[in-house]
């Protein structure tokens, strides 16, 4: 997983540069296989919800290509939606004091933050 993870992010991050969000997420969404059962977020150490998610982590952090949220969040949603898990990304931006805002992205499965630092949600205003 972690392999694959190192993979994805430069090539999501090169479609994302020529397609956009929309035209990648579609791209990816046609990737995955015919529909099969949901599954529901599991709670043992081999769980993929939570080994997928780390292991994206860990390769944007220490892989070749450091990705950002957003493209970490594309990876680890189709990941997740490979294996039939209802993943959803979810957009946000943290008010602060600066003349910008923090936008950030994560994956939710089934209303819980899979992707990330769930204190990072907690300042972020959500969006769908």
């Amino acid at each position: 997983m972690l392999l694959l993870s190192c993979l994805l992010l430069p090539a999501v991050a090169v479609m994302l540069k020529i397609r956009g969000y929309a035209r990648t997420k579609s791209f990816l969404e046609n990737l995955l296989p015919a529909k099969h059962p949901d599954k529901k977020a599991g709670n043992g150490p081999a769980d993929p919800t939570v080994t997928i998610p780390r292991m994206v982590s860990v390769a944007a952090r220490y892989g070749p290509y450091r990705a950002n949220c957003l493209k970490q969040a594309l990876v680890t949603w189709w990941l997740l939606a490979r294996r039939g898990y209802p993943a959803e990304i979810r957009f946000g931006v943290r008010d602060s004091q600066q003349v910008l805002p923090d936008a950030h992205a994560w994956v939710d499965l089934d209303g819980v933050n899979v992707s990330d630092n769930p204190s990072l949600q907690a300042q972020v205003l959500q969006f769908k």
